[in-house]
């Protein structure tokens, strides 16, 4: 029963992986491609590239899984390989948190050229929010690995490699004593915030969006009728 189970999984994960990659690095190829001299153009069309290839890598991110899936026992083996296991585990953490951040991005722009018609936005901008965000993200976790804060160890049963604040051949109960079981806590709340973080923006985003685009379609159908016109 379980090798139906890690066998439909697999298939799952191989369906993600070809259509998830395949549209995104398409999606990010119109992008890069497509000319145009309009700043607010221009940035859009970076930040959709970075979308397209954060999404693409986080689809190939999935590879390791299905030979985790359809290995024996789930014995996969690269993750059998320590230091796969931790580059993965590194970009796991990363690549959805700068995801979600690169949305927020597009969700908040989008709602400034609402309220600001004529708002110009600086194209190379783009790239010093992105990279800003990305040196920041990715030195805190660098930080947190070699400051043996975080380990990285593979985990049969999720099929991927996990983190956590315990070494994985160390007994949990005396660090419990040792209080590092304060530092687990910590840990576990700074990668929950941090997606949170870009998400309240973009929910936000979306909801003054919509009151903005009401408001505007309630103006102008207020110019119709006094203008005569019948509306369209």
């Amino acid at each position: 029963m379980l090798q139906s189970v890690d066998k439909l999984l697999g298939g799952l994960f191989s369906t993600i992986l070809v259509i998830g990659g395949l549209t995104n690095c398409l999606s990010c190829h119109y992008f890069w491609t497509s000319n145009t001299h309009n700043r607010n153009s221009l940035f859009f069309k970076r930040l959709y590239v970075l979308i397209s290839l954060v999404d693409s890598t986080i689809c190939l991110t999935l590879f390791p899984m299905i030979d985790a899936a359809v290995s024996s026992g789930r014995q996969s083996t690269l993750f059998g390989t320590q230091w796969f296991c931790e580059v993965w585990g590194l970009l796991w953490i990363y690549l959805p948190i700068v995801s979600v951040f690169l949305i927020a991005m597009l969700s908040i722009s989008r709602l400034l050229l609402l309220i600001f018609p004529t708002l110009r936005f600086n194209p190379r901008s783009v790239w010093w929010m992105f990279g800003g965000y990305s040196a920041g993200l990715l030195t805190l976790i660098v930080f947190l690995y070699f400051a043996r804060i975080v380990h990285f160890f593979y985990r049969p049963e999720w099929m991927s490699c996990s983190t956590s604040v315990f070494h994985p051949d160390t007994n949990t109960s005396d660090l419990v004593v040792a209080g590092d079981i304060k530092m687990g806590v910590l840990i576990t709340a700074l990668f929950s915030t941090l997606p949170g973080l870009s998400i309240v923006p973009i929910a936000a985003a979306g909801i003054l969006s919509l009151v903005y685009l009401r408001r505007s379609a309630i103006v102008a159908g207020n110019t119709l009728n006094a203008s005569g016109q019948p509306r369209p």
